[in-house]
């Protein structure tokens, strides 16, 4: 009998368990027994997840939920539980997710969890613009041609990339806001197409009287690469032959690398007082090869001198070349005693027209300007350092001490030691008789057997005399160098009046003709009878 009644009340317990799960000996943190000592009527709940507890998902990718399982296990079997899932999983934004695994039944309840790590280890991108035609000209900085950068959480991120240039590659570098860094490189193309050549056809200065039509005698054009380019030059600029002034043309070509250059002419259209021509009959002229003999200067009387307004009043001519015929004459214009606060004004009206003259030069505050005069091509000359006759006539060593120290000090600012001179006050003057009688001959003998070339004239502007104004100078030498094939004209570049003289003076000379030199040794000296 009682056999009977432990095994009626033992199938009773297990048809509870079976129907209404109502066990209430272990839950979930129970350590379960070992199968050996556990006992027939222990119950553990438990929960498996599917696939990785702790996992990694790309951004972007799509997240599949793997679940999970419960079951209730009994020393008699197991039971399959329902899992409830709480928790959401967001793959558009990087972060860590908690999924909970939860299972309950009839009392016992079970909870496992999984990790989910969204993350992006994609590499940015850097996207460079190649313009098949730019190239970088060696030596020049290099021309960014472009580029963007991309990233597949950040978007666009090109400001974020740096760029660094070494040894003609430019290494271009970003990195998104995950860590994850991309790199590229470029490498520069360098080409030196170089700028078209040009050439003006004709003379840099083209004169026109006025009224006249002006053919401008153009251009031509040629590239290294492309050739003959002179069809697509153009010209900005234009000239209007019936108002006199300068005008100024420029020429201008492009290649096809987009290089372009320039050159420009001036025009220059008289007015019609400076197309007057030489007032007096020609002359017989002297002998070109008698040029070096000794010549007294000249000096016009009042009544060779026109009353008369026929001189032009305002005659700007331009630099080198004209389209009239050139009559032979030389004009060598040389300024004495400066340079003075008047000589860059006298070089500026020069450089305009490409005139070159001759300074004879002494010491003074405006030393350095003479650099300037020998750059552009005129003869920086000695005259005196001091300018003191008592001194320098004194001796020939007292002249010759004077002359070294204006050559080395015309050295110093010339890279130049001239051995051509002027002697203060011509070599016939009589005021060195106060200091030392025969001086003058022992002197010009002496540096002509030293290997000096000195220089008197055979035209006086008279500005260091009676001339007071650019009208009386521009008379006194317009007079003085007609008729003479070869014209040393005296002027002081201390006299601004002299020097305001000088543009109406080219424009007579080139109009009628003449052509301008810088004197050299082989030039004619025009020497004047010794006095002394």
């Amino acid at each position: 009998m009682k056999k009977f009644l432990i095994i009626f009340f033992s199938c009773l317990l297990a048809l509870s368990v079976l129907t209404t799960g109502a066990i209430w000996l272990y839950n979930r943190q129970t350590k379960p027994s070992s199968p050996s000592t556990q006992s027939p009527f222990a119950y553990q709940l438990t929960v498996s997840l599917n696939g990785e507890q702790d996992t990694k998902i790309e951004y972007g990718e799509v997240y599949r939920e793997p679940g999970a399982t419960a079951q209730l296990i009994g020393g008699y079997g197991a039971l399959d539980v329902p899992v409830e899932i709480q928790g959401e999983v967001d793959s558009a934004k990087i972060g860590t997710y908690i999924v909970t695994y939860t299972a309950k039944s009839t009392g016992f309840t079970a909870t496992a969890t999984r990790k989910i790590h969204i993350v992006d280890t994609q590499l940015p991108k850097i996207t460079l613009t190649v313009d098949p035609y730019a190239y970088t000209i060696p030596g020049q900085p290099y021309k960014e041609e472009g580029f963007r950068a991309t990233d597949n959480y950040d978007g666009d991120i090109t400001d974020r990339v740096t760029c660094v240039e070494e040894n003609g590659v430019i290494t271009y570098t970003v990195t998104d806001s995950s860590g994850n860094t991309f790199s590229t490189k470029r490498t520069i193309h360098y080409f030196d197409p170089g700028r078209p050549n040009l050439k003006l056809t004709g003379s840099n200065i083209h004169l026109v009287a006025q009224g006249d039509h002006f053919v401008d005698p153009w251009v031509t054009a040629v590239d290294k690469n492309d050739g003959d380019i002179t069809n697509s030059v153009y010209v900005e600029g234009h000239v209007d032959s019936s108002v006199p002034g300068r005008y100024t043309l420029q020429y201008i070509a492009t290649n096809s690398h987009n290089c372009a250059n320039s050159i420009t002419r001036t025009v220059i259209v008289l007015p019609m007082d400076c197309l007057i021509k030489e007032t007096e009959p020609p002359q017989t002229p002297t002998s070109p090869t008698a040029t070096k003999a000794p010549i007294a200067p000249t000096k016009p009387t009042e009544t060779e001198i026109p009353t008369e307004p026929t001189y032009p009043k305002n005659c700007m001519i331009p630099e080198g070349g004209m389209p009239y015929e050139e009559n032979g004459k030389t004009i060598y214009l040389t300024f004495d005693d400066g340079p003075s606060q008047h000589t860059k004004k006298l070089l500026d009206v020069l450089a305009v027209y490409d005139v070159k003259v001759s300074f004879f030069v002494k010491n003074s505050s405006y030393m350095d300007i003479i650099t300037r005069a020998a750059q552009e091509g005129h003869t920086v000359a000695a005259h005196t350092y001091t300018h003191d006759y008592n001194k320098i006539y004194t001796s020939e060593d007292a002249f010759y001490k004077d002359m070294s120290a204006i050559r080395t000090t015309i050295a110093m600012y010339t890279q130049n030691a001239t051995s051509l001179l002027r002697f203060p006050g011509g070599s016939s003057n009589t005021i060195s008789m106060l200091y030392n009688r025969g001086i003058m001959t022992r002197l010009a003998k002496a540096l002509t057997e030293m290997g000096y070339t000195y220089f008197d004239w055979n035209v006086d502007s008279n500005d260091a005399g009676g001339a007071k104004t650019p009208d009386e100078v521009f008379k006194n030498i317009t007079k003085g160098v007609q008729n003479r094939d070869a014209s040393v004209v005296l002027q002081h570049d201390t006299k601004e009046f002299s020097v305001d003289a000088v543009e109406r003076v080219i424009a007579w000379a080139l109009v009628n003709g003449y052509r301008f030199e810088p004197l050299t040794e082989d030039s004619p000296t025009f020497h004047h009878p010794i006095n002394n």
